[in-house]
C-alpha cells in the first residue's frame, strides 16, 4: 500500500502521464479499473438513434423545406457520425483534460482511505471523474447518473459540430445560418430528453439497490 500511496504522491511528466493513460485505455475494463463512461453512453446513444433521427430529420424539414426522406437521410448520417466518432472523440477530450488536471487522485483517495463516503464527497468524485469513474464499487451506482449528466455538455457540442459538418457537406445548396439554427435546434430538443432519462435510470438504479 504504500508503494501505491508513493505513486499517487509523485509528480510525473507529460509524457509520463499520458503513457499510463493509454496503457489504461489499451486493457479490457477489470473491476478496480473503474468504469468507462463511453462505454455505456455510445451504446444508449445507438440505441436512441431512431427517435433523434426522426426529430431531427423533422426539423430539418421544416427548416429547409427538404422532402422528409432527404432530411430523414441527412439527419441519419450525420448522427450516425456523431454517435460513433464524435462522441467517442468527446469523451477522450473530456478524459484527458481531467487526467492531466487531476492525475486520477479522484480514484486514489477514496480507495487508500477505505471509509464510507459522504453524500457530498459522492458528487464530488462524480463530478471530477465523469469520463472515467473511480474502482469504489459501492458508490458507482449513484456516481453513474451524476457523470452522464456532466457528459452531456461536451457530447452536446460534439453533436452539434459533427452534424453540422456532415449537414453542410450533404446540404451544400442550404443558406448556412438556416442550417446551422435548424442542426441547433434538432439538438436542443433531443438533449432537453436526455436529463430525463438518465433520472430516470437513477430512480431504477436506487430502487434496486446494490444487487
Amino acid at each position: 500500500m504504500a508503494s501505491v500511496a508513493a505513486v499517487g504522491h509523485c509528480r510525473y511528466s507529460i509524457g509520463t502521464k499520458t503513457a499510463i493513460l493509454f496503457l489504461c485505455l489499451s486493457t479490457p475494463a477489470l473491476p478496480n479499473m473503474g468504469a468507462p463512461m463511453v462505454m455505456m453512453d455510445v451504446p444508449i446513444f445507438a440505441i436512441l438513434l431512431l427517435p433523434i433521427v426522426l426529430i431531427e430529420g423533422w426539423v430539418l424539414a421544416r427548416a429547409l423545406k427538404l422532402k422528409k426522406t432527404k432530411a430523414l437521410r441527412v439527419a441519419g448520417y450525420a448522427n450516425a457520425f456523431t454517435t460513433f466518432v464524435g462522441i467517442p472523440i468527446a469523451w477522450l477530450v473530456w478524459l484527458l483534460i481531467w487526467w492531466f488536471l487531476l492525475f486520477g487522485m479522484a480514484y486514489q483517495i477514496p480507495f487508500l482511505l477505505s471509509r464510507e463516503l459522504s453524500t457530498s464527497e459522492v458528487i464530488s468524485m462524480a463530478l471530477v471523474s465523469s469520463a472515467w469513474l473511480p474502482p469504489y464499487e459501492k458508490y458507482v451506482g449513484q456516481m453513474i447518473p451524476i457523470a452522464q449528466l456532466v457528459l452531456l455538455a461536451p457530447f452536446f457540442l460534439a453533436s452539434f459540430w459533427g452534424e453540422l459538418f456532415v449537414c453542410r457537406r450533404m446540404l451544400k445548396e442550404a443558406d448556412r445560418q438556416t442550417l446551422r439554427g435548424a442542426v441547433l435546434r434538432g439538438n436542443l430538443y433531443t438533449y432537453a430528453m436526455l436529463p430525463a432519462l438518465w433520472l430516470s435510470l437513477s430512480i431504477v438504479t436506487l430502487v434496486a439497490g446494490p444487487g
